[in-house]
């Protein structure tokens, strides 16, 4: 018979690790008081409990199979062994993160055993009775307990004896313990399409936002959010919670800490990264890991939903645009006029030599800034040895490349947009107070404390004074719908990045074709 009782034990318990939903053991060292005992009896009870059943992601339906032992000492009688096995059922019910409140109620058959000493024959009879525990939750998988109940015994003597019962007990949970992963899900993952130009402008600006949902049993507590991909040297934090509800979503951006090894992105081309959260739950410490995708453009590539976006483009350090601008401000060094402002002959100088060089205003007609402005859709933009290397480009890679040669020098530039179209105004370098009279037709704009000279570079083959004259009459012809965005300011959003193929050879301008170019510029 006791053979039987254990396999079947055996069996049952095998079948609810299989199928339930959680499974733990509780210990219940209790001290009980029997009617009819003499003195309190010490023993414990083991509970192998299986929870099929969850209600609002903490409460809990428990079916368990339950076994107690305890010492009789009769008057008269040395001692006795009771032992009883039940089936229970409980309702966990949680109260807050930590602590619930367990009410359960059992039956099944005791036992005192046979007591050959005293010449007492074993009895069986049944029982019923209720316990409620007060728990503690000291990790997700381990609780502490303080419990009281009651029994009550069928014996032949009497109808019933009345027991109590209480003590401290523990659980220990083996599902959370053993196979228990992290239990909060990305809820929302939308991610715009990366541009390799503006990785710096990553640090501290989102590409992208993710929805964190807390689906664990308890509030969750010191959470870190890290983003990690292949143009990273280490993964970047990019939240942190101090707690975060049951059930709560957050919302988090994501940066990123990237390199310049992103720049090498030649084509579009999609792209893996990782979003890692670490956090405490109830004092244990888990890790969620979530894997994503998203598109990663070309380092040429661009919107125009801000116009300083185009600033990374200009660079001063680009290797090419810096040896073209410094060898003509070399060149035309020795014959620079007195009554023009210096600025506005420099760049004089640089629209000679591009025109000798054969730089042409070529429109794209798949991607037109006229096309584009304000809006998102995809640009390609070139880098300034680009345009020198192509000998051309549309009007919004002409004003990268003059501002990239313009500053290399040492002179402010800054972008002009107006209504379909970008161009450039360069510091004419005069204080306000002398513009009108050293400026040449007193063609200027007065901005940020600068006098800044228009300068429409499409015009590139055509005449310098042509240039001034047509940027001038659009800004004025634009009125309010004009702005002036100066790259220094630019810059501070968007920082200027340059490319390792600039060191391509460009050739020198001819001295003496540009000496006399110069000569006989007119402003």
């Amino acid at each position: 018979m006791k053979k039987l009782v254990s396999k079947l034990i055996f069996y049952i318990f095998i079948g609810f690790s299989l199928f339930a939903a959680e499974f733990q053991v509780r210990l219940l060292p209790a001290y009980s008081y029997i009617q009819g005992v003499s003195d309190a009896s010490a023993g414990g009870i083991l509970s192998l409990d299986f929870a099929p059943v969850t209600f609002r992601a903490n409460d809990k339906i428990l079916l368990s199979l339950q076994g107690s032992f305890n010492n009789l000492f009769e008057d008269g009688i040395k001692s006795e062994q009771l032992l009883d096995y039940n089936l229970s059922l409980a309702y966990s019910m949680r109260i807050t993160d930590r602590f619930y409140l367990m009410p359960e109620g059992f039956g099944g058959l005791w036992t005192i055993t046979e007591n050959t000493t005293e010449g007492l024959p074993q009895q069986n009879g049944y029982f019923y009775g209720g316990r409620l525990s007060a728990n503690i939750h000291i990790m997700p998988e381990m609780d502490i307990s303080l419990f009281a109940g009651y029994k009550g015994l069928s014996l032949a003597q009497r109808f019933f004896s009345h027991t109590i019962h209480a003590g401290l007990g523990i659980s220990y949970n083996f599902t959370k313990g053993t196979r228990y992963s992290a239990n909060i899900e990305i809820t929302n993952a939308d991610l715009q399409p990366l541009f390799p130009v503006f990785y710096a402008h990553y640090s501290d600006n989102p590409f992208g936002t993710i929805s964190i949902q807390n689906n664990e049993e308890a509030a969750i507590n010191d959470v870190k959010v890290y983003f990690y991909n292949q143009y990273m040297l280490t993964r970047t934090l990019i939240g942190s919670f101090e707690k975060i509800k049951q059930g709560q979503t957050v919302d988090v951006d994501i940066t990123a800490l990237l390199n310049e090894s992103i720049l090498g992105q030649l084509s579009d081309s999609i792209t893996d990264g990782t979003i890692y959260v670490e956090y405490k739950l109830l004092s244990k410490t888990k890790e969620f890991t979530y894997n994503m995708s998203f598109t990663t453009l070309s380092r040429n590539s661009m919107t125009w939903a801000d116009d300083r976006q185009a600033a990374a483009f200009v660079s001063p350090r680009d290797a090419s645009a810096l040896k073209f601008a410094r060898q003509v401000k070399s060149i035309v060094k020795g014959s620079l006029r007195d009554d023009i402002p210096v600025n506005i002959q420099y760049a004089g100088a640089l629209f000679c030599a591009l025109k000798a060089y054969g730089i042409n205003y070529v429109i794209d007609p798949t991607s037109a800034y006229s096309d584009n402005t304000g809006g998102l859709s995809i640009d390609f933009l070139q880098f300034p040895y680009q345009t020198l290397s192509y000998h051309g480009g549309d009007c919004d890679d002409l004003s990268i490349m003059n501002c990239s040669l313009l500053e290399a020098i040492g002179i402010e530039t800054a972008f002009i947009t107006v209504p379909g179209h970008i161009f450039i105004a360069f510091d004419s370098g005069v204080t306000l107070f002398d513009a009108d009279q050293k400026i040449p037709g007193g063609n200027y704009v007065e901005y940020d404390n600068k006098a800044w000279i228009p300068f429409e570079i499409t015009l590139c083959t055509d005449t310098f004074d042509l240039a001034l004259r047509t940027g001038y009459s659009q800004w004025v012809k634009a009125g309010e719908e004009a702005a002036i965005i100066p790259l220094k300011d630019a810059w501070q959003a968007f920082r200027a990045v340059s490319v390792p193929e600039a060191e391509g050879s460009i050739p020198a301008p001819n001295k003496v074709t540009l000496i006399e170019d110069f000569k006989n510029l007119k402003y």
